[in-house]
């Protein structure tokens, strides 16, 4: 969801990738961008747009809001996500063993690894209290938990 600024590492290790399976951008394979600048609600329409153009598959890059629009757009376009939620929870795919459907990716269950690392911090430091949470702030400003929730989390290793 973001600009082409941010995601220039990023781009690169996935065209030498491309490039190591035998496909060079503008010469065997074409890549049509799209960046939100931020912008989430213009995702609807890139992933519509895509769908129309009837592209062979979508590389749903930037959080999980990509993702669920490219599925909200298609039901039998490949997507390829990679998000820091659970798709299970948010509806990207039916369980993580038989992902079912037409979207796979990878999951950073950055939520379960925010709670590991509290349920660490409240074993070094029992005395801590909600206000030390904010050491574990995810970088895109999004979901921060407090100790209190550490409890409340599923271990992903027990998910199917």
């Amino acid at each position: 969801m973001q600009s082409p600024d941010g995601f220039a590492p990023r781009l690169r290790a996935f065209r030498q990738g491309l490039k190591e399976a035998g496909y060079i951008e503008g010469e065997n394979v074409a890549i049509d961008y799209r960046w939100a600048e931020n912008q989430g609600e213009r995702l609807p329409a890139f992933a519509a747009d895509l769908v129309r153009r009837q592209v062979s598959v979508i590389a749903a890059s930037g959080g999980s809001l990509p993702a669920v629009a490219a599925k909200a757009a298609t039901k039998t376009i490949p997507i390829v996500f990679g998000i820091p939620e659970d798709p299970v929870r948010i509806g990207l795919v039916e369980s993580l063993a038989r992902p079912g459907g037409n979207a796979t990716g990878i999951n950073f269950f950055t939520a379960e690894l925010v709670a590991k690392r509290l349920g660490l911090l409240r074993e070094l430091l029992p005395g801590a209290d909600g206000d030390q949470s904010e050491a574990f702030r995810e970088p895109d400003g999004g979901t921060r938990l407090g100790p209190s929730d550490v409890g409340a989390l599923s271990d992903p290793c027990q998910r199917e």
